[in-house]
């Protein structure tokens, strides 16, 4: 938002090397998701390869736990130039981040499409913990 972008600028101009300083001004909240984005967009390009050779039902969400890396993982950890230990943070531990793994597919549930009404259409379902419900608006609208 608007105020955080400017309480940032404020601070670089005040303190112009102190970056973790100025990432102090977001909140916590906020810096996980960008974390957690982040993470997401890795996850969905591991998914990508993983799909392509017809393989994988789990894939890691790369974080500082990741155990067992193969050379989808590694390929991408490798083309971004990052670690998994970029994922501690330890100037600002709130935000680190584990990983974990998820599952490559979700399950839809209560899936509940209603009647097209001036070029929109209700949609509600329920997915379970770490499943993105644009990706799955994006499958059930893919080969219309």
């Amino acid at each position: 938002n608007g105020r955080q972008e400017e309480r940032v600028r404020n601070f670089i101009k005040e303190n112009p090397n102190n970056f973790v300083g100025a990432l102090k001004q977001i909140p916590k909240k906020t810096l996980r998701m960008f974390v957690h984005s982040y993470q997401s967009k890795l996850w969905n390009e591991c998914a990508q390869e993983y799909e392509k050779k017809g393989e994988k039902e789990d894939i890691p969400l790369i974080g500082f736990e990741i155990i067992g890396k193969d050379k989808v993982i590694s390929s991408v950890i490798e083309r971004e130039g990052i670690s998994e230990r970029d994922f501690i943070i330890k100037e600002i531990p709130d935000i680190s981040s584990e990983g974990g793994m998820r599952r490559m597919y979700a399950q839809i549930m209560d899936l509940s499409i209603g009647e097209l009404e001036e070029d929109r259409i209700l949609i509600e379902f329920t997915l379970g913990k770490g499943s993105y419900a644009t990706e799955c608006v994006k499958a059930l609208f893919e080969n219309s």
